[in-house]
C-alpha cells in the first residue's frame, strides 16, 4: 500500500469522529503515529512477549508477516580492539540466523589475506540558525562525480510547520535520513550503510554517517552562508582466506548473562562447526577456535521498514495484512487520545517536539 492510500484509510476511519476534532492533524502528524505503530507492531510479530506469548519463529503466520522485512548481508570479520566483530548494518532491527563459512587451518602456510576497505564519511548536522535558508549535503565520488543527496530548498511546501527550524529539528532529520537513503541507493544500490547517530559501539551525538565499500571522497555539508568539505576515511581491513576447503557452520548468538559459562562449558563452547557469539550494542562479537578461518558470515535478520512520510513520497514496505492492522491500531490510538479532547497538547508536547 502506498503513502497516499495509508492517509486515506486513516482519514476515511477517523471521519465518524467529530470533524472539527480531526480536520487540524496534519499529515506530519499522522505519519508520526503511522510509524510509531509499525515499530510496535514489529515488536509484537518479533517479540515473544506479545499475548500470544509467540515470536515469529514460534508462529508460521508471523513468519509469513515479516518474509518481506528479511534480508541478509554478507560480512568479512573484522579484527578491532583484540576482538572479531561484526557491525550490524544500519537497518538492522531483529537477528534471526547466520550461515558461517569457515575453514581449519593449522599453520599459515595456506592462508592470504586479501583487503576490504571501508569508506567512511561523519556529517555532523548541526543548525547555528533557528532560520535555514540554505542547507545542502553533497557527496563526491573519485571520479569527481557530485550528487545532491538532500536539498532543504526542495522539501514540500509546508513540510516544515514552523519557520523556527530548530523547534522541528527532528522532522529536518528524518527528512534528511529519506532523502539521502533514497539518493545513496540510486547511487551505490544496497552498498553502503547510513547511521544516526549510533554505529557499533560508537555514539555520534547529531552526525549522519555513511560507510560503503564502493569508493568515496568526500560529503559538503552547505548551511546557510558556512560550508565545510568532510573528507571520506578508508579503512582496510586484511582478512584471512584459506586454501583449505570450506565447511559451514553455525553461529549461536548466547544471552549475556550465559555467555561467560557457555565459553567454559566443553559441552556448549565454540567448536568448528558451531561458533558462539553475543551482541553488543551495534555489533556481534564472535569466539570461535583458534584453528578456524572465518572465511564469510552471511547474517539473516529483520530490517526496519522504510518510515512513512505523506510530503515526501516514502510508502510502508509491508506487506497487506501487516498494513491493515497498523492502520486498525493508529485509528484506535488517535480516537483515544481525542476522547481525552487534548489532542492539541499531546501533539504540541509530544509530536512536534520528538
Amino acid at each position: 500500500m502506498n503513502v497516499q492510500e495509508l492517509h486515506i484509510g486513516l482519514d476515511l476511519e477517523l471521519q465518524e469522529i467529530n470533524s472539527a476534532s480531526t480536520k487540524n492533524i496534519l499529515p506530519q502528524e499522522k505519519d508520526w503515529f503511522l510509524n510509531k505503530e509499525v515499530i510496535k507492531y514489529l515488536n509484537s510479530k518479533v517479540s515473544p512477549k506479545n499475548r500470544n506469548n509467540l515470536g515469529f519463529q514460534d508462529n508460521s503466520s508471523n513468519i509469513d508477516v515479516t518474509d518481506s522485512l528479511v534480508n541478509y548481508s554478507d560480512f568479512k570479520p573484522i579484527e578491532k580492539e583484540g576482538r572479531t566483530v561484526m557491525v550490524l548494518p544500519s537497518n538492522y532491527f531483529k537477528y534471526i540466523r547466520s550461515e558461517v563459512s569457515v575453514s581449519k587451518s593449522c599453520n599459515d602456510d595456506n592462508l592470504q589475506r586479501k583487503n576490504e576497505i571501508t569508506y567512511r564519511v561523519d556529517v555532523p548536522i548541526e543548525l547555528e540558525l533557528d532560520v535555514l535558508t540554505n542547507f545542502r549535503i553533497v557527496i563526491t565520488t573519485p571520479s569527481n562525480t557530485s550528487i545532491t543527496l538532500f536539498d532543504f530548498s526542495k522539501l514540500p511546501s509546508g513540510y516544515m510547520t514552523n519557520l523556527n527550524t530548530k523547534k522541528q529539528e527532528f522532522m529536518l532529520i528524518k527528512a534528511i535520513k529519506i532523502l539521502v537513503n533514497r539518493e545513496l541507493t540510486r547511487l551505490f544500490d544496497t552498498n553502503f550503510n547510513l547511521y544516526w547517530e549510533n554505529i557499533g559501539t560508537e555514539y555520534n551525538r547529531r552526525t549522519l554517517i555513511i560507510t560503503s565499500t564502493s569508493p568515496i571522497s568526500n560529503v559538503q555539508l552547505f548551511n546557510n552562508s558556512k560550508s565545510k568539505v568532510y573528507t571520506a576515511i578508508q579503512t582496510s581491513n586484511f582478512y584471512p582466506v584459506s586454501a583449505n576447503p570450506s565447511l559451514l557452520a553455525d553461529l549461536r548468538i548466547i544471552d549475556d548473562e550465559y555467555y561467560t559459562d557457555t565459553l567454559k562449558s566443553s559441552l556448549s563452547a565454540p567448536k568448528s562447526d558451531s561458533l558462539t557469539g553475543r551482541r553488543e550494542k551495534g555489533l556481534i562479537v564472535l569466539n570461535y577456535p583458534k584453528s578456524v578461518i572465518v572465511n564469510n558470515v552471511r547474517m539473516f535478520y529483520i530490517r526496519k521498514p522504510q518510515q512513512v512520510d505523506l510530503l515526501l513520497n516514502n510508502d510502508l514496505d509491508l506487506d497487506q495484512e501487516s498494513v491493515d492492522e497498523i492502520l486498525e491500531n493508529t485509528v484506535r490510538h488517535i480516537k483515544a487520545i481525542l476522547n481525552n479532547g487534548d489532542y492539541e497538547r499531546y501533539a504540541r508536547e509530544t509530536i512536534l517536539v520528538e
